[in-house]
């Protein structure tokens, strides 16, 4: 007799499970399980949970004799997967208005395509979106913590994408023969990072005007810096983007940096054939 094979990217929202069911880890078995409670209102848990088997009951199979058990184990002694081989879906006790297994986590993934259509999408919305759904009630504090790992999910974690600096700076000079990216560190501490494309340095001496406007603006991510930048105006008096630097703070230090890594850039001699505009701030 062939068993269906459960698919986790398409039966784990609504799962259905009955005997000789296949999965291909314990992990995908027991997330199945929470997913149904959750759709169905019951709280399980998983009284037997080791590397042979798992088994999982009511949260009230003691204090009403609740029926429900489900028994997995592996369907060989040598094969990774896993097979329900005993199952009993009735439930004698009531449905439950909370479940434990709805975390900020499991929250992050239902609806992280939400979060990404809608990034400003507020805590109370989420809270009335949950209650809509799946009946539950959810703390503020779940419902935020849940819109910040959604975040993570889209954005992804800054300090992984801290990590993968180099290799992006090696990337943009590899795509784009002539790119200049200059990175500062002390003591392992990223304290700057430089970028000026070769497409954008080439526009800027073939057509652009000699005018370079500089400012800077705070940067509201967890790690917090400041943007610096350059910019100039194209043929059709419209803005162009020069060259951009992140930095730890706005200082008389840092805007040198930036400008002599412009002027080399630029091949810039003599600054009488550019006019420079800034607010004059931080020493600029």
């Amino acid at each position: 007799m062939r068993h269906l094979e459960f698919d986790e990217f398409k039966d784990m929202a609504d799962p259905h499970l009955e005997l000789g069911m296949k999965f291909s880890s314990f992990k995908t078995f027991k997330m199945a399980c929470k997913n149904w409670g959750i759709q169905n209102k019951r709280q399980l848990r998983f009284t037997t949970n080791d590397k042979k088997r798992c088994i999982c009951k009511c949260q009230r199979f003691k204090s009403s004799n609740c029926k429900f058990r489900i028994f997995a184990s592996h369907t060989a002694k040598d094969d990774s997967t896993i097979q329900i081989k005993s199952i009993n879906l009735n439930h004698s006790c009531t449905k439950v208005n909370k479940n434990y297994h709805v975390t900020s986590d499991w929250l992050a993934e239902k609806y992280v395509e939400q979060f990404r259509v809608d990034p400003n999408w507020s805590v109370s919305g989420i809270i009335q979106r949950v209650k809509y759904d799946l009946k539950f009630e959810i703390s503020r504090m779940k419902a935020w913590r849940a819109k910040k790992k959604a975040m993570e999910l889209v954005n992804g974690d800054e300090e992984n994408q801290y990590l993968k600096l180099n290799s992006y700076a090696l990337e943009l000079q590899k795509t784009n023969p002539g790119t200049t990216v200059k990175i500062t560190q002390h003591l392992g501490v990223i304290e700057g990072i430089y970028i000026y494309l070769a497409p954008l340095k080439n526009a800027f001496k073939s057509g652009c005007r000699p005018l370079i406007s500089l400012d800077c603006c705070w940067l509201k991510g967890h790690y917090g810096g400041q943007l610096l930048a350059a910019v100039g105006i194209d043929p059709n008096d419209c803005i162009f983007p020069i060259a951009y630097a992140v930095v730890q703070v706005e200082s008389k230090a840092t805007w040198l940096w930036f400008l002599e890594l412009l002027k080399d850039d630029l091949n810039i001699v003599n600054s009488h054939s550019i006019a420079f505009m800034s607010d004059r701030q931080k020493d600029l």
